[in-house]
């Protein structure tokens, strides 16, 4: 996959063990959104991540299609967590713009 940014035997030893944790195919992982984004970016560092993995954000549209597959909108409903984005429709109009 990606090119190993470090030798594994020079790691810090909380990279050396996520690496370990990540590459071993007996231990499930669970992402959010890391069909499209954690994997990629963990192994253009070097990290190679096997065994079984689940995408919260692929089970969340799974079982809730009808509503948005937004981390802004998942934060909120589930967390409380204030609106920290722009509407899309403003972003649309913002990126029409420039």
């Amino acid at each position: 996959s990606g090119v190993m940014a470090w030798n594994p035997r020079e790691l810090p030893p909380i990279a050396s063990e996520l690496y370990d944790l990540l590459s071993n195919p007996q231990v499930g992982k669970l992402l959010h959104n890391g069909i499209n984004f954690d994997l990629a970016l963990l192994e253009l560092n070097g990290f190679r991540v096997e065994g079984p993995g689940w995408d919260t954000m692929a089970l969340w549209h799974t079982a809730y299609s009808e509503f948005p597959l937004a981390l802004q909108w998942l934060s909120t409903l589930f967390l409380g967590m204030p609106v920290w984005k722009t509407l899309v429709d403003v972003d649309e109009d913002v990126k029409e713009t420039l």
